[in-house]
């Protein structure tokens, strides 16, 4: 057993301010958190002490972010990320290729599946 008798308060407050000086020094220390906020946090109406229907007209349209449809890879170059392209009619059975082209779901016939093996299924 470890005999402490020797430690003093004054060495107990030195450790103490030490230890949150050390802290202090590490990491970052938020001292302007809010003591309370306005409609418990906030809500759409109280957002930056604004309103919704004042500052954000009804059936507003925010036109700031503009997508482009997806453009399909190629043999020799990358495609960009972008809207899916819109699929026609009758599409419905159909899956996005990476080029960009929607193509029709078929059944893999025998010869497709015997080709799969082989390893020359085109």
């Amino acid at each position: 057993m470890v005999n402490l008798s020797w430690v003093k308060t004054e060495h107990l407050e030195q450790f103490a301010n030490g230890f949150a000086a050390k802290v202090s020094s590490l990491f970052c220390k938020k001292t302007d958190i809010p003591q309370s906020l306005p409609a418990q946090g906030g809500d759409a109406e109280t957002v930056n002490g604004h309103t919704v229907f004042e500052n954000v007209p009804s059936g507003a349209k925010f036109t700031d972010t503009v997508y482009g449809i997806m453009q399909g890879a190629t043999a020799s170059e990358d495609g960009e990320s972008g809207l899916v392209p819109t699929p026609q009619k009758g599409k419905n059975n159909s899956f996005l290729r990476g080029d960009g082209v929607w193509e029709e779901i078929t059944e893999a016939t025998d010869v497709d599946i015997d080709a799969i093996v082989a390893g020359t299924f085109e």
